[in-house]
């Protein structure tokens, strides 16, 4: 009776006596642990043994419900096995481009995806496709190629282009590729073709947001005349060549130049709606890098390009199918785009102080029909995407069996993400249930950190009962898109709670950077303790909901105003009850607002903060500017102001205290509570709590061990 075995990389020798050592990939392992169990030849748990080195995948690695059984893949202590989807270019030479010398090499069919080369890694390093104009500096269309409506949603293939903005003289233009930043949104859109006399451009894809002027800003993406400054990259693809301007030390001897050949580079591959799971299948200390290859597009079904072999996927971020448009990007944070592991129909599966990076869609995706993951201790880091997306059916009398639940994302660090689809998410829980988000670190990608809900409005989700606590979220946003938030929510979510979250620097393009953004919906949420500072607009907003407690916060330095609240009981969006709607939807008290010269309190409409739609009282509000007379208490649209006593005589913060709360160093941004802070005499729960437990904990054990 056996419980270990061993793979090695294939010509990396023999891992030990037994014939076990002469495997090579995990499939193989599977397949003999099968036999033995059939055999009686073998006691569980069984720990496979991955020794170190890597192990190429061409093709994903698939496992099916057949290999169900409680066993471990696990890194040999002090070693580093790398599971590669990469194809790694060799025969680099030497040429003149733009005046300066360049590295050039022939790229194969089977590693090119309509007709392009998204992703290059030289180094470990992912490198940026040569544009212009290079960011921040972007550009501003003319006007739509359309008739402009004024709407959110008028979808096209065009644009117009201000005069310079677009040169003809260009090589290739039907290789370049435009990148749109709208909004929450952004597209990616290979040329078709440019009329110079009118300036209009159109594109092979579609266009999901009405091209307005005032918002949309774009690039030229794969412009050969702007591969200019080292470390950029650019793409033939009539003659499939890629050029590389090589970093300074780097040369065609010494660099591993590297494109994603596969899209899925593992998948756990069950089918909940027959009862045949995946289960008992843990990864602990593996790698997995190099995949992605290929542009997701829309659909019910997730789109795997570049994947050969699995089995379909739902995708229950698509409310319905797309159509004949084929959209250059998605509605909302990269939904569309699945993870390069992805997991349907399993349950009691882990994945542990693993390494999933340098690849362009999403790390992980949990899918339909999927309960009881584990994802701890991962790093997810240099992504075309973003980390972590989890979503079943989308309510819970359609597909029981397809509901996804108990999922645990705890203690992972997210970090460098987007750098493709710029909209995606570090952690994104859709249609999902009991899941706990617990001490991850998420910073450094371009729209929100945390997103738990996808229903906009009152109507029936699947979505409650979600805990999303002790995550330190910071870095986000980068100036680059818009309505975004360190956590955001959206539709009714019984039960759920979001508590002990450190969040700071949430930074939008032009609005919408919030620490905690309640978005559509959002009810029966309970926010407590939490700490929100340095965001480019307030620290907590709410478009609207239905009774929401927000208590016990600090809301710090809000570069327009304290807090923010859109809209009242007076929207229904997707209401089915009869009757009035619930009054108060918003309970704001006992939190710290502190300010610098700015207003508290901000609303979008003057019916939104009437005393029967919002109720605030007993907090601690402190202008550190001590300018309180010379600027508003509260403030919205069209120049709408209050002073301190028209906002206490509207019933607003009655019992509420207006004095300093006593921090230590709010100016170098510690909250700590000093000895004699009047915080302690209320009952406010300690900040240190947030402060110093916020994030990944101490490891259980060594990644290595």
């Amino acid at each position: 009776m056996i419980s270990e075995i061993t793979i090695v990389p294939r010509g990396k020798g023999r891992g030990g006596k037994d014939a076990s050592s002469e495997l090579h990939t995990i499939e193989e392992a599977l397949r003999e642990l099968r036999v033995m169990k059939n055999r009686g030849e073998v006691r569980f748990p069984v720990t496979v043994w991955c020794r170190g080195g890597t192990y190429p995948v061409e093709d994903p690695i698939l496992i099916k419900p057949e290999d169900s059984m409680p066993v471990t893949f696990k890194a040999m202590p002090g070693e580093e096995p790398v599971f590669d989807g990469g194809y790694h270019l060799s025969n680099w030479k030497r040429t003149k481009l733009n005046g300066k010398e360049v590295l050039y090499a022939a790229v194969p069919d089977s590693v090119i995806q309509d007709g392009a080369i998204h992703q290059f890694h030289v180094n470990g390093k992912r490198k940026k496709r040569a544009a212009w104009p290079k960011l921040p500096e972007v550009l501003t269309p003319a006007g739509p190629g359309i008739e402009f409506q004024d709407v959110l949603f008028n979808p096209s293939n065009c644009f117009y282009v201000k005069k310079g903005d677009f040169n003809p003289k260009w090589y290739n233009p039907q290789g370049i590729e435009a990148q749109l930043y709208q909004l929450w949104t952004e597209s990616h859109l290979p040329l078709e073709s440019f009329d110079p006399k009118s300036g209009l451009v159109k594109f092979r894809y579609y266009i999901r947001c009405e091209v307005n002027v005032k918002s949309t800003r774009y690039t030229w993406q794969n412009v050969r005349e702007a591969l200019t400054e080292p470390g950029e990259f650019y793409f033939d693809n009539l003659r499939k060549w890629i050029y590389y301007l090589p970093e300074e030390g780097e040369n065609e001897k010494n660099i591993d130049a590297v494109i994603p050949r596969t899209g899925v580079i593992l998948m756990l591959a069950g089918n909940a709606a027959e009862k045949e799971f995946v289960q008992g299948i843990r990864f602990d200390g593996l790698t997995f890098r190099h995949a992605g290859a290929g542009i997701p597009k829309g659909g019910l079904w997730y789109d795997t390009p570049a994947s050969r072999g699995i089995p379909p996927c739902r995708n229950y971020y698509a409310g319905t199918d797309t159509g004949e448009k084929v959209f250059g990007g998605c509605g909302q944070a990269s939904a569309n785009v699945p993870g390069v592991i992805l997991v349907t129909g399993a349950k009691d599966c882990a994945f542990e102080n693993c390494r999933i990076e340098r690849s362009n869609w999403y790390g992980v995706c949990i899918a339909a029909g999927s309960s009881s993951i584990e994802l701890s201790y991962n790093e997810l880091s240099d992504l075309g995407g973003g980390g972590v997306i989890v979503s079943g059916s989308s309510a819970v009398q359609q597909e029981p069996e397809q509901t996804v639940h108990h999922i645990s994302v705890t203690d992972n660090h997210i970090h460098d993400c987007g750098a493709y689809f710029l909209s995606a998410v570090g952690i994104l829980l859709g249609h999902a249930r009991n899941c706990l988000v617990e001490h991850n670190h998420v910073h450094d990608l371009y729209y929100t950190a945390i997103s738990c809900g996808w229903v906009w409005g009152y109507g029936e989700t699947a979505s409650r009962e979600n805990r999303i606590g002790f995550n330190l979220l910071h870095d986000i946003g980068k100036e680059m898109l818009c309505d975004m938030g360190g956590i955001y929510t959206l539709g009714i979510q019984p039960g759920t709670r979001i508590y002990n979250n450190l969040i700071f620097n949430v930074r939008c393009r032009f609005y919408g950077g919030w620490g905690i953004y309640t978005d559509e919906g959002s009810s029966h949420i309970v926010i407590e303790n939490n700490i929100c500072y340095d965001c480019s607009r307030e620290s907590f907003h709410q478009h609207y909901g239905r009774e929401n407690i927000v208590r016990h916060n600090i809301a710090a330095y809000g570069e327009q105003n304290g807090i923010a609240i859109t809209s009242g009981h007076n929207r229904k969006t997707g209401y089915e009850s009869p009757g009035e709607n619930y009054t108060v939807n918003y309970n704001f008290y006992t939190n710290v607002i502190l300010v610098d010269g700015t207003p508290f309190y901000r609303t979008c409409f003057h019916e939104a903060v009437e005393s029967d739609q919002f109720f605030t009282d007993l907090n601690f509000l402190w202008d550190v500017s001590k300018r309180k007379k010379r600027i508003p208490f509260a403030t919205g649209d069209h120049d709408w102001k209050l002073s301190r006593n028209e906002w206490l005589a509207m019933g607003h913060d009655t019992h509420s205290e207006f004095v300093d709360p006593g921090f230590v160093n709010p100016e170098k941004r510690d909250f700590h509570l000093k000895a004699d802070s009047v915080l302690w005499k209320s009952g406010f729960p300690d900040p240190a709590i947030t402060i110093e437990n916020a994030g990944v904990r101490k490891r259980k054990r060594s990644r290595k061990a």
